[in-house]
């Protein structure tokens, strides 16, 4: 009796076992045809699983595309230690300034590293210096996050999809009695998944947006009201915007034009708060945020 469970269970594993078998030759073939990305310098040692990596940025000629089992038998490289989960010990990591345990490429947090022209301590003080400047001519400061419903074209020669995130905005503003000009920066993160016929890519661009406009207050067009309930403004008009972001290590930017309008609610004689949309050929988008009256004159006229 017992021979005879043994021969029943040899007869239903065996079965299992060769499909275990395949299922495995299927997963080592694939994982041997997985696109990987490669620098074409001589001196470099590995290869990569996305085009973002850290490890691509001390690449001085051209990125190549090539299968897993091309990058490792015909070009000799490991796999990258920074951006492959499970790299193995014999990986080799060609940008020694960054490991993997520093830095997650799907992160979307803001970091001062993503200033990329902040090189040394003097662009620092620069920058310091300049945001000072900006914040001395000014009356008010607007801090809000924004949406884009339309967000900003990145082109690709790739088949991609696009997921925007929430952007941080901080905008100056210099009042001129009724009308206002304004003048800010904001930064933003998006989720692109490129597909590819072998392997499917996700990583995040950071995209960066400088603004210029200028607003006019329409209230003083309406039929005005003895006691209103609610203070609210409305303002219109031009903006001019730059944005710029990197893809593939290439500089991709764009200048556009368009309005804006924004509806403000007092919520104090200090602080207002705004609802704001822009209207350009760069990107649109929506913004909620407070607006800060931290100085009702410049100090010279104090």
């Amino acid at each position: 009796m017992k021979k005879t469970k043994i021969i029943f269970l040899l007869i239903f594993l065996i079965p299992l076992l060769g499909i275990s078998q395949d299922t495995k030759k299927k997963k080592e073939s694939k994982d041997a045809n997985t696109e990987v990305v490669i620098c074409e310098d001589n001196d470099k040692l590995s290869f990569h699983s996305h085009a973002q990596c850290i490890g691509l940025e001390t690449c001085e000629s051209n990125f190549a595309y090539v299968e897993a089992v091309a990058a490792t038998k015909t070009h000799e490289r490991k796999a990258c230690c920074i951006c492959w989960d499970n790299p193995g010990e014999d990986c080799k990591n060609d940008n020694p300034d960054y490991y993997s345990d520093e830095i997650d490429y799907n992160d979307s947090g803001f970091y001062v590293d993503d200033l990329w022209w902040l090189d040394s301590g003097e662009p620092y003080f620069l920058v310091i210096a300049l945001v000072s400047s900006v914040a001395l001519i000014s009356n008010e400061v607007y801090i809000g996050g924004t949406y884009a419903f339309l967000p900003p074209k990145i082109a690709t020669n790739l088949s991609q999809t696009m997921e925007q995130g929430l952007a941080g905005s901080l905008i100056f503003r210099k009042n001129f009695k009724q009308n206002a000009l304004e003048y800010g920066f904001s930064t933003s993160t998006y989720n692109i998944q490129d597909n590819r016929t072998n392997q499917t890519e996700y990583f995040d661009v950071q995209n960066y947006v400088v603004s210029l406009a200028y607003l006019y207050e329409m209230n003083q067009h309406f039929s005005s009201q003895k006691n209103p309930m609610v203070n609210i403004k409305f303002y219109a008009g031009p903006i001019v915007t730059y944005g710029w972001n990197f893809l593939d290590n290439q500089l991709i930017d764009k200048l556009g034009i368009g309005g804006t309008v924004a509806v403000s609610i007092p919520m104090g004689s200090k602080f207002h708060f705004d609802v704001r949309s822009n209207f350009t050929n760069y990107s649109s988008e929506v913004s909620f945020g407070v607006r800060w009256l931290y100085q009702e004159r410049l100090p010279w006229r104090r």
